[in-house]
């Protein structure tokens, strides 16, 4: 690791977990890294709902310790990476909440991510090197649909962080709209969101998608699904096994429109939908509600200035 990262990260660090790490960094904490440490999903569905802001690390108690991955109430540190720069980007997230970027000035988004997150993410981003966000023809601009079955909310959402209020406009086809999550000393990334059209009232999750994908090839998802029916959980997977172009994160509505039938209605717990998002491509799961309206698009924004970064590394990490 090059020493500038160790400045970054060691003022953040309390003395005694630097000596500590001097003298146990070697083959035994490896060992014990990969057979031990884990982080149960009832810790992270806590850090979700921000009854939590640290990820606490626990120690594996089975004794099947090669097949640690099969449990299903526990995330292994070992081969995980991914996931759990997503969480620490979630966590910047969640913090930001409700700010509207367009409503606001920059002196706010800095106060809220202090200058010691951000460089904290800096060092976290100039050692995970490896993974990088797949370029799109336009490299200031991500395109992404928001997809889910009918009646979840989707309109309603887009409505909302496209006017950054409860808004629903009459709509002709299939349109999007940009808007800018603007980051302090961050690459400016545009986000161009699709709106649904109401195709999926009548057509295949396939068919949706193709015609989607007609306005924009290299364009993304962003799967949705409401927290009030579980039925529209239960398919969230189906729209990602049609593209794996997804964005990382998995988004449950706490709004619905009045097409569902209330008799249908059944509540989605926060455990299951925080295990459904890690099975689907090691995505987080985030509920958008009145307080959170615009965190999935904070996440994004963070993510793509993430994984654009240092684009000319290559380093090999066996803890992927």
């Amino acid at each position: 690791m090059h020493q500038d990262c160790w400045a970054e990260i060691i003022p953040f660090l309390q003395p005694i977990d630097v000596l500590a790490s001097l003298l146990t960094i070697n083959h035994s904490l490896h060992n014990l890294i990969k057979k031990l440490c884990i982080v149960t999903f009832d810790r992270i569905s806590q850090f979700t709902a921000g009854c939590c802001s640290e990820l606490k690390i626990s120690f594996n108690c089975h004794d099947d310790f090669e097949n640690i991955e099969k449990i299903n109430h526990d995330v292994p540190i070992y081969g995980n990476v991914k996931y759990f720069i997503r969480l620490y980007l979630l966590k910047l997230s969640l913090k930001l909440g409700n700010q509207d970027p367009e409503n606001g000035d920059l002196n706010v988004i800095s106060d809220i991510l202090n200058s010691s997150e951000l460089k904290l993410l800096n060092f976290y981003r100039s050692v995970f090197t490896e993974f990088k966000f797949p370029q799109q023809k336009n490299p200031s601009t991500i395109a992404y649909c928001v997809v889910g079955e009918a009646g979840v909310g989707t309109c309603y959402f887009c409505e909302f962080v496209r006017f950054g209020k409860k808004s629903y406009s009459l709509r002709y086809g299939f349109e999007s709209f940009y808007k800018k999550f603007t980051i302090p000393n961050e690459i400016e990334w545009q986000q161009q969101i699709w709106i649904p059209d109401g195709s999926e009232r009548f057509y295949s999750k396939q068919d949706v998608i193709q015609r989607y994908k007609k306005y924009d090839k290299s364009m993304y998802i962003l799967p949705c699904f409401s927290m009030n029916y579980e039925t529209s959980f239960q398919t969230v997977g189906d729209w990602v096994s049609i593209i794996r172009d997804t964005l990382g994160i998995i988004v449950g509505l706490s709004t619905t429109d009045f097409s569902l039938d209330p008799l249908e209605e059944k509540k989605v717990s926060l455990n299951d939908a925080v295990r459904k998002a890690f099975e689907l491509g090691f995505s987080v799961f985030v509920e958008s509600d009145d307080n959170h309206i615009f965190t999935p698009f904070w996440f994004i924004q963070l993510q793509s200035t993430y994984f654009t970064f240092n684009k000319n590394d290559n380093w090999d990490c066996s803890l992927m």
